[in-house]
Formats: C-alpha cells, sequence, structure tokens
C-alpha cells in the first residue's frame, strides 16, 4: 500500500488544547502546526513508528503557510485510548523547540514568523543495560523518579493500567 497522509482535526484539537494548557509549550502559541494522519506501513528501526514532529522547510513554510508538523500513524491512533493519543501528541510537541539568538531571544525568519527546531529525547537507553547495571546514568534515575512521582499521584485514579495497550514510541 502506497503511504497517503489526509488532515487530522482530532490530533489538532488536541494540540491546541495542549498548547493552551501545558506553560511548556507556550513558545508554540505562535506556531501554526499541520496535523495528518499518515497512512500506510511505518516503521523505523524494526519497531512501528507512532508518530513524528516535524519543522517544516523553507518552501513547506511558503507552500503551507505553517512552521511545524505532527505526523500520526493512523492505523496506531485507532487502537489507542483517549490517555494514550494525548500522552503521544504531548510526545511529539516536546521535540518543538524555538531557535534564540546568542542573547536567548526567539529567532524569526525574514518573514518574522518564528524558528524552530527539533530536539532530540531526554533519554535513550537499553532494558539489559538497566537490568545489569541499574539506574547509572542521571537521565535514567530521571526517568525511573519521573515515574514514580506519576504513579504515586495517579495510585487513586479509576483508569486501569492493566486494560491498555503497551505501546513503543519511535520518534
Amino acid at each position: 500500500m502506497a503511504v497517503k497522509f489526509k488532515d487530522a482535526p482530532e490530533v489538532k484539537r488536541i494540540v491546541d488544547e495542549l498548547i493552551k494548557r501545558c506553560r511548556e509549550f507556550s513558545h508554540l502559541r505562535d506556531a501554526n502546526i499541520l496535523c495528518r494522519f499518515r497512512i500506510g506501513q511505518w516503521s523505523s528501526r524494526g519497531k512501528i513508528t507512532l508518530g513524528q514532529a516535524k519543522v517544516l522547510s523553507a518552501f513547506e513554510r511558503h507552500e503551507t503557510g505553517a512552521e511545524l508538523a505532527v505526523l500520526i500513524n493512523k492505523d496506531v491512533w485507532d487502537m489507542m485510548t483517549n490517555h494514550q493519543r494525548e500522552a503521544l501528541i504531548y510526545h511529539e510537541l516536546c521535540h518543538f523547540e524555538q531557535m534564540t539568538d546568542k542573547e536567548g531571544s526567539p529567532k524569526y525568519d525574514d518573514n518574522n514568523r518564528p524558528m524552530y527546531k527539533v530536539i532530540g529525547h531526554d533519554l535513550e537507553e537499553f532494558v539489559s543495560v538497566v537490568k545489569r547495571y541499574g539506574l547509572w546514568m542521571e537521565d535514567v534515575k530521571q526517568l525511573v523518579k519521573a515515574a514514580d512521582e506519576h504513579r504515586q499521584l495517579s495510585m487513586f485514579e479509576e483508569d486501569n493500567a492493566e486494560n491498555k495497550p503497551e505501546l513503543v514510541v519511535v520518534k
């Protein structure tokens, strides 16, 4: 099957809600973000790709009027819970960072539109390393700490994690 793209209004709705609700995305309030479903097989390094955050090229910016794009695997999206969908969109938005000049001020292009870059994940590690060596790196410790804090905050939620499908997020 050939790869196809289609508008994703439900993704756009979540993108807009998260940007409005979460101060960590305040730098995206002036960004025009395209949201599209990608239809067709999509994988990287043997794992299904759930989504991608993309900074548009100058040509794409000119043609679309947008600076950024969030692409979501439609096949996976259809199997996700609302909680997982929001987490995936949040994940993709975390990849966007506004570019700054030497003084730390936001950078803008020649058309006075904000400029962005895609940043990598906070953590890259193998499960087998953690099994063998434990929390040997600070980023691994921070991830476990964040998971513990979430677990404590959500102890009394009605959301039953056992009924949620396990997904692997690949950029």
